[in-house]
């Protein structure tokens, strides 16, 4: 779901990375960047750069 509201963030352009990552408790940006890169097989930068529309709204995000 922190994916999912870091594409967020980053469409609505409110926030840079290291306000996303302090918002969602990450304990630095380095821990955000490498989870999202793994996650998703794009740094936040590409994805930003690509402006990707394309993602899961968080109310239909099945957590396991």
């Amino acid at each position: 779901m922190k994916i999912e509201k870091v594409k967020e963030l980053i469409q609505n352009q409110e926030y840079n990375f290291t306000e996303m990552g302090q918002l969602l408790n990450y304990s630095h940006i380095n821990h955000l960047s490498r989870q999202f890169k793994v996650e998703t097989g794009l740094s936040l930068s590409q994805y930003k750069a690509e402006q990707r529309k394309v993602r899961n709204p968080l109310d239909q995000i099945v957590l396991i």
